[in-house]
């Protein structure tokens, strides 16, 4: 990095953010996801790519909101039983976000 960069946090999904706090952060799982994790920023780059569209009833958002939360317990070096993942997840999309969902 050079002295005049600030360090950021970049988000690559169907859009690029480059928030500067998780408070500023649009895509609500990722924003959720941070913040339950205790992840400030800003030396992050979080990148998702997906082949099934949103709204599909699939489950994408659940898998997508599980796996980002595994991959930062991973970036914080802490363990995670696979039930308090899918409990964290749930508590994101059912909860916090209001969005429709099964357990």
């Amino acid at each position: 990095m050079h002295e005049t960069e600030q360090p950021e946090m970049l988000l690559r999904y169907s859009q690029i953010e480059r928030p500067k706090s998780v408070d500023d952060v649009r895509h609500p799982i990722i924003r959720e996801a941070l913040r339950l994790v205790g992840i400030a920023g800003p030396n992050i780059e979080i990148t998702s790519m997906a082949d099934i569209p949103a709204g599909t009833g699939l489950g994408s958002s659940g898998s997508f909101a599980t796996c980002l939360l595994k991959v930062l317990h991973n970036f914080k070096r802490q363990n995670i039983h696979p039930r308090e993942l899918a409990e964290m997840a749930c508590h994101i999309e059912i909860d916090l976000l209001k969005e429709p969902g099964g357990k």
